[in-house]
């Protein structure tokens, strides 16, 4: 019985962009490449396409056997996978074409496709390009995206932040959010590191315009994200050279590590810590 029953993704499949049938020719991209389809099919999956199938005299612009759709402000490979869902429920979305593919989700009007892509967001991910890719959630306004994101960077956060450049094309904005997240698996000096590489990048960018962009200047509102008491003393050495913290704190500091390995207490991570915090107030 069951090798009876009817594959309808497998026969749809054998009518995606297939001339034979068709009656839809898009004409699509700058190269004007052609894909075929069927209006009845793009109609019910599309609300869009529907609505301007029915409201334009389409036959009247027959030229052929098919009724000719120009589409040149999408990429060919873009609309190829647009396709593939109109016909098959599925897409190969990839860090490349996911933004492009939900922004045809809206303009298309196709829930379906957007949903699709919300749960594919995950699968894009790397460990180079997330916190590009939340960052541009953000401005989109795609919130589900920004927290599947977010989850992500927190759980990779050691491989993520070790490059120390990762910070270095991102908003001021965005590297506030990063550095005030309290699940990090990263010590707290390679997270300065991060933060002292993004501010020498802006100070490159902007030593054209202005001589007083210095560190210090850059750094104003962020230095309060760096906790100095998960610091060891090699570290305290270290940014003591940037002339960031006042010595008063750096001492204040100091005398807390030091209290700290009487106790034999290894300095931990922003995430450890917060375990420990955690399992102290229980």
């Amino acid at each position: 019985m069951e090798e009876d029953q009817w594959d309808l993704e497998k026969d749809l499949s054998q009518c995606l962009n297939k001339s034979k049938c068709a009656d839809l020719r898009f004409v699509v991209g700058k190269d004007k490449d052609i894909f075929y389809a069927h209006k009845l099919l793009v109609s019910i999956s599309c609300p869009y396409w529907r609505k301007v199938f029915y409201f334009k005299d389409w036959q009247s612009m027959r030229r052929s056997k098919f009724i000719d759709v120009l589409v040149p402000e999408i990429e060919s490979n873009l609309f190829c996978q647009f396709l593939e869902f109109v016909y098959l429920r599925k897409a190969n979305i990839t860090h490349e074409n996911i933004f492009g593919l939900q922004e045809l989700s809206v303009k298309y009007e196709m829930p379906e496709l957007d949903e699709y892509c919300s749960k594919s967001v995950y699968s894009c991910l790397s460990f180079h390009n997330c916190l590009n890719f939340y960052e541009k959630t953000k401005q989109l306004g795609l919130v589900k995206w920004s927290e599947t994101i977010l989850k992500y960077i927190e759980k990779n956060s050691a491989s993520i932040i070790n490059n120390q450049n990762c910070l270095v094309s991102l908003k001021k904005e965005t590297v506030h959010e990063i550095l005030s997240l309290q699940k990090l698996y990263v010590p707290e000096i390679v997270l300065f590191r991060s933060l002292i590489n993004w501010a020498k990048n802006n100070q490159q960018t902007n030593s054209k315009h202005s001589q007083e962009f210095t560190l210090k200047r850059i750094l104003r509102g962020f230095l309060q994200h760096i906790r100095l008491d998960l610091l060891d003393f090699p570290d305290i050495e270290e940014i003591r050279n940037y002339d960031l913290f006042s010595d008063q704190e750096l001492f204040r500091t100091a005398i807390g590590l030091a209290k700290k390995n009487s106790f034999q207490l290894p300095t931990k991570t922003r995430a450890d810590n917060l375990i420990v915090t955690l399992d102290h107030n229980k």
